[in-house]
């Protein structure tokens, strides 16, 4: 970002941000339909929190850059990525089913029994995770982190896809 009226751009991402996330329960017919937009509404606050803080964070090392501050961006960038994914990771497990947020395969989406222990797991693995990627990045360099942390990311991806699918062929095999 450069030092002109780019910097002004992150604190209206954040707001954007946050208008979304509180207006999320509402655009869900699923949540409408359950009743359960307290819980939802209580996890997407703290995410909203947790989002806010992160373009806050953004916005204040955008300002050090600017003011001539030599920031080492890929280290600081990756550890506020990981502090939000953590905290988000922590109440991924009392998120609702619903067709926005959350962990969304055809079998989390189809079982609620699924939805809630893919992302109990899910939500476990990427907490514990990023807090062990920010503990290593003491042994990493800055793109070495980063390049771990994507990976890891993907990984948790495709872990919560694998992981789902084997909750509902196993479901599925004792239902028969």
């Amino acid at each position: 970002m450069n030092k002109g009226p780019g910097i002004l751009l992150l604190p209206f991402v954040s707001i954007g941000m946050w208008a979304l996330l509180a207006g999320l329960p509402l655009l869900d017919p699923k949540i409408r339909a359950s009743g359960e937009r307290g819980r939802m509404t209580e996890a997407l606050r703290m995410c909203r929190l947790a989002v806010t803080a992160f373009f806050c964070y953004m916005s204040l090392l955008g300002m050090a850059v600017a003011a001539g501050i030599p920031v080492d961006m890929n280290r600081m960038i990756t550890n506020g990525m990981l502090i939000l994914l953590m905290v988000m990771g922590k109440f991924m497990g009392n998120l609702p089913q619903n067709n926005l947020a959350g962990i969304r395969t055809p079998w989390t989406l189809r079982d609620p029994d699924i939805w809630r222990a893919t992302h109990r797991a899910g939500g476990r693995i990427l907490s514990y995770g990023c807090l062990a990627l920010l503990l290593m990045q003491w042994l990493l360099g800055g793109m070495q982190l980063l390049f771990v942390s994507l990976g890891f990311l993907g990984g948790c991806s495709i872990w919560s896809m694998v992981y789902s699918y084997l909750l509902y062929r196993r479901k599925s095999v004792r239902l028969q």
